[in-house]
């Protein structure tokens, strides 16, 4: 029996459009946010291409995001480094 029960094959024309849906919203958030890792890809480059070997995030260099400089701070201090290039 299985799949071939009524109500087995119900879910199944019930979750996958369902799942269709999720992947269509998945993929407008990824569009969604594609200039900013753009943005943030290109700084990284830019760094290495300067000669630092390892490149950190300096949230001063994007000031238009919201971003919560408290975490990115105690990061940068478990890492032993500070936040200026």
């Amino acid at each position: 029996m299985g799949a071939t029960a009524p109500g087995a094959t119900a879910i199944f024309f019930f979750s996958d459009p369902m799942m269709g849906i999720l992947a269509i919203v998945n993929l407008v958030a990824i569009m969604m946010l594609l200039p900013t890792c753009l943005r943030v890809l290109e700084d990284f480059r830019k760094q290495l291409h300067n000669g630092i070997e390892r490149p950190i995030f300096n949230f001063d260099d994007f000031d238009d995001l919201d971003i919560d400089r408290d975490a990115w701070d105690q990061a940068n201090k478990n890492l032993g480094k500070n936040n200026v290039r």
